[in-house]
């Protein structure tokens, strides 16, 4: 599947993969810190915006009065840790709850990406931590300070 996906890359979309990665990059800066979810990475293309926030609802209909499209929905599924127990709910089951999934397609015009960005810096809120949201040790990863 590698060697197929390296033998077809299409060089032609590298300029759109570029500048969806760089408005992606300044959501993230232009947001909380923790608020855009993988936003430490240093590969993200952003294809999708997770946003963990503690108003998801608010946010969503803010987006959507504004036109934009934005979810809360997704096909993701929480499995449970290594040895956790049946009869406890999985460890980010509450994190993936606090999370919306925002399209950043080439098809969006900057002029309302920087809607889209004024919008959330004005509406949304960060989602404070929560023990059973954080992963345990085993699954942490270091981030470069």
């Amino acid at each position: 599947m590698l060697q197929r996906r390296i033998a077809t890359f299409d060089t032609m979309a590298a300029p759109a993969l570029r500048r969806r990665t760089a408005r992606g990059n300044q959501l993230v800066a232009a947001l909380p810190p923790g608020m855009v979810a993988g936003g430490q990475n240093e590969t993200h293309t952003y294809w999708v915006m997770p946003l963990r926030l503690a108003n998801t609802g608010e946010v969503l209909v803010a987006l959507r009065r504004a036109r934009f499209d934005a979810t809360s929905r997704s096909s993701l599924i929480v499995v449970r840790a290594p040895g956790q127990p049946d009869g406890e709910p999985p460890t980010f089951a509450p994190w993936l709850a606090e999370t919306i999934f925002l399209p950043n397609g080439q098809d969006i015009p900057d002029s309302e990406w920087k809607r889209v960005s004024l919008i959330l810096r004005d509406v949304a809120r960060v989602a404070t931590d929560r023990k059973s949201a954080e992963p345990s040790d085993s699954y942490r990863v270091p981030v470069p300070s």
